[in-house]
């Protein structure tokens, strides 16, 4: 997911590349790209002149203009793991080592001619406001200062073992997707969030910051959207649970079912003094009438069928809930 310079969204699903603009999904990729199915890109990034550019698993990489996708060569054998574009260069994750673009030369940096750890994977690049880059790997966390300075970091935060992603909020924080967790570094302290303090559930998979400084991450259970200024914990405010054949879905307090459901749905957990809003997929109010208290039972006035989103707000708990009706 990525929220480019220009306020737009793009999302890489396993059904290809989307942007999300003035509430609608524009689809711009179909079954392949160059060969490439969509459920292999694992990246996308902005890099030069607003160009995206996708990232698969591959030695590959793949360059979206706006309008259409090109394939640019480079002599990489291996594993393309990621990129950055820091201040007009671009760098390269590949493997065990990392390069650096310069005009039409490939600059490599590996174990053997700089700081970076003996057999540690890359997993991502990424730049600091002061121009340093830093460098996921497998068991550690590398930064490199004017092309010479090397420092790695090793932590022994409870089930950090690999470092995924590395993204900056507007006030310039560093933040870290590393094991079932995630890692805050405001430059002085580094900080570590999890399920046990943070309510994140079933492992993090991916992070973004939108356009307003919101942390929004994705998880196997979900999506939430998180508060993210606090010193010692994470307070959700916003959660979407993930709908398909499992009957409930639940959501801190809450759990939604049957799903999916026909006429009538249960919200476990609910009472009347919860504020409930129900939308269908554009975003538009729907009726619904509460038919039983126990259980808590809702029924919508609507006869079509789709997806609906169930809003509840109670006291600061906010939780939405995306469910089916067939």
């Amino acid at each position: 997911m990525l929220f480019d310079s220009q306020g737009k969204t793009w999302a890489l699903s396993q059904r290809g590349l989307y942007r999300y603009q003035d509430t609608l999904w524009h689809k711009f990729s179909n079954s392949s790209i160059f060969g490439i199915t969509p459920h292999d890109f694992k990246f996308i990034k902005e890099g030069a002149n607003n160009d995206k550019w996708l990232v698969p698993g591959t030695n590959q990489i793949i360059k979206f203009n706006g309008s259409s996708f090109s394939q640019p060569t480079f002599p990489i054998s291996g594993w393309m793991s990621n990129f950055a574009y820091v201040n007009g260069t671009y760098w390269f994750g590949n493997n065990f080592r990392i390069f650096k673009q310069e005009g039409s030369d490939l600059i490599e940096y590996n174990y053997t001619n700089s700081g970076l750890p003996i057999g540690d994977f890359v997993k991502d690049i990424e730049s600091d406001a002061n121009g340093n880059l830093w460098v996921a790997t497998s068991f550690g966390l590398t930064k490199m200062m004017d092309d010479t300075i090397w420092t790695t970091y090793h932590f022994s935060f409870p089930t950090v073992t690999i470092f995924h992603q590395i993204i900056y909020d507007q006030n310039n924080i560093m933040w870290i997707k590393a094991g079932s967790g995630i890692i805050k570094y405001d430059g002085n302290d580094w900080l570590y969030y999890n399920k046990e303090n943070s309510n994140i559930m079933g492992g993090v998979t991916a992070m973004m910051f939108s356009p307003q400084n919101e942390l929004w991450v994705g998880t196997a259970t979900g999506l939430s959207k998180f508060e993210a200024y606090s010193h010692d914990t994470l307070t959700v405010t916003q959660t979407i649970g993930v709908y398909n054949s499992v009957d409930k879905i639940k959501g801190f307090n809450y759990a939604v079912y049957p799903n999916p459901f026909q006429d009538e749905f249960i919200i476990d957990g609910a009472n009347i003094q919860d504020n409930i809003v129900v939308y269908d997929i554009l975003g538009k109010k729907q009726g619904f009438e509460i038919v039983s208290n126990h259980p808590f039972t809702v029924r919508l006035n609507d006869n079509k069928k789709g997806i609906f989103l169930v809003k509840i707000e109670s006291n600061s708990q906010v939780c939405t809930f995306k469910i089916l009706k067939e």
